[in-house]
């Protein structure tokens, strides 16, 4: 993002945007997610913004954002009480919770927006345990499939499955420190920028575990990473989960 007081080609739109926003006294916040906020913009990239307007101002006050008067902004307005459904756990845009686990808060006027902000970038602490559950679940059962279809000589079934296995995978790792599964796109830089607290690996480490998996289909690096995660979730209170599938844990081990 460009320091105050100046403006990088191309990015004009964005500076238009937080003056009109800032001197709005019907906008409460002013969000920035996706690729800037996380330090990861390219010179194409736009920015993502969400402007909160309070409830009060009503559909008029949105006529006042039009996105074609900002270029090279991927622009939402949204009043509080809609900011406040949005992303909410177990609704249909609960995916785009990533997009605020590491959103920068650019005005927050009424002290509302930073703490709606940061429970929508986590995994709310109410579910976290059932969701680490049966995000565990659904891993050991995409390895069991894609052990089936190596067994089977189905090679293109045995990597899909173990692709689908990697995304289960990380969102019960992520889910065990309160994270969200951070999109592919973010990955590495949310392993090496941001590293798991206690996860037995290094961001590097697990992240050629996924690599192996995921480009050729390796059958021992899927189950060096069934072996360390249901471990991993063994020690924080979910072997139960683990158990219930009996011995085809002990023949995916092998």
């Amino acid at each position: 993002m460009p320091k105050s007081g100046q403006t990088a080609p191309g990015h004009e739109g964005f500076e238009a945007l937080l003056r009109q926003a800032r001197a709005d006294p019907d906008v409460l916040g002013i969000v920035l997610t996706g690729s800037h906020a996380q330090g990861l913009a390219t010179p194409g990239s736009d920015y993502d913004v969400r402007v909160i307007l309070r409830d009060e101002a009503g559909a008029r006050a949105r006529t006042r954002y039009p996105a074609q008067a900002f270029p090279n902004v991927d622009l939402g307005v949204m009043l509080l009480g809609e900011f406040v459904a949005y992303a909410a756990w177990d609704t249909p845009f609960a995916w785009d919770r990533y997009s605020f686990a590491h959103a920068q808060v650019l005005q927050d006027r009424g002290g509302v927006v930073r703490a709606l902000v940061e429970e929508k970038g986590r995994v709310p602490a109410h579910v976290q345990f059932s969701f680490v559950g049966a995000a565990l679940d659904a891993f050991i059962n995409s390895v069991y499939r894609a052990r089936k279809c190596t067994t089977k000589g189905n090679t293109l079934c045995a990597r899909l499955e173990a692709s689908e296995a990697v995304q289960h995978a990380l969102a019960a790792i992520f889910a065990l420190e309160g994270r969200i599964r951070p999109y592919p796109n973010s990955l590495q830089h949310e392993l090496r920028t941001y590293p798991l607290q206690m996860f037995p690996m290094t961001g590097d480490e697990l992240l050629r575990l996924i690599e192996a998996i995921v480009e050729s289909g390796d059958t021992v690096a899927l189950r060096q990473l069934f072996s360390v995660v249901v471990d991993r979730t063994r020690q924080a209170g979910h072997g139960e989960v683990t158990d219930s599938w009996g011995t085809d844990i002990a023949w995916l081990l092998r």
